[in-house]
């Protein structure tokens, strides 16, 4: 079985005009049943080897925002230190073969009438259900609690799952994603708040290639961009190497 973890970057709900945050990110890592124990421990132990014990007791979490910008948990970590902590994190996903799943809605030319996090998630799920047909497997679904559009996702994913997706480019019957959408505390697992860090450097990929007037190649800015910017450049580099499926709406 395939266990998925989701995470968002960017939600500002119904307000489409915020100038700092154009767009909604959603990622999903795919991970294989006999890799979770492994890649939670890995996760920990890059959280043990820069924090003190009790430090760590309090709630810890590693958040994309948070990590760039050295607030919260690493107010007092250096930047080399956070860029090393962001590069350990995303080697993970190539050392256990998690596979990267990306949506993107791009605000300025939404137009759909649902929520911009369900719109994403269709077009999550129409690519979920091909690959795990492909894998051979079953998928769970475990997002991050946001008690804004829980229910509304979760209803969706029952409607997929007896009929069809209707929004995204085909309709796909949802058969290989089990069970319901299971919304779970983020500080309480540490592969969801790799999917944070995973859908924020994405974003922030995406922030980067706007500012400088270019969609898609990273190539064309990387002599323009400044030192954190291009940081920010060279974690997505990291993700693209497990990313499996990506999309921006519309």
């Amino acid at each position: 079985m395939k266990f998925v973890y989701i995470d968002e970057s960017g939600n500002t709900g119904w307000n489409l005009k915020d100038a700092h945050q154009p767009f909604h990110f959603l990622s999903a890592l795919s991970v294989d049943e006999t890799h979770i124990m492994g890649v939670q421990n890995a996760i920990k132990n890059i959280g043990s080897e820069y924090f003190s014990e009790e430090y760590l007791k309090e709630n810890f979490e590693f958040h994309g925002v948070e990590l760039r910008k050295g607030t919260g948990y690493f107010k007092e970590i250096s930047i080399e230190q956070r860029v090393e902590i962001a590069h350990k994190l995303m080697s993970i996903l190539k050392e256990y073969e998690v596979d990267v799943f990306l949506i993107g809605i791009d605000k300025d030319k939404y137009y759909a009438n649902v929520h911009p996090h369900q719109a994403a998630f269709v077009l999550l799920v129409e690519r979920l259900n091909p690959f795990l047909i492909d894998e051979g497997q079953r998928g769970l679904l475990i997002c991050d609690e946001n008690h804004d559009i829980e229910q509304p996702i979760i209803n969706d994913l029952s409607k997929f799952q007896e009929y069809s997706t209707s929004f995204g480019y085909k309709a796909v019957k949802v058969t290989e994603i089990v069970d319901s959408v299971h919304f779970v505390k983020s500080h309480n697992n540490p592969i969801i708040q790799l999917a944070d860090i995973v859908a924020y450097f994405a974003n922030r990929r995406k922030l980067v290639l706007r500012k400088y007037g270019e969609s898609w190649n990273d190539a064309d800015v990387k002599n323009k961009v400044g030192k954190g910017e291009c940081v920010d450049l060279d974690l997505y580099d990291v993700i693209r190497g497990s990313l499996l499926r990506s999309k921006i709406f519309p």
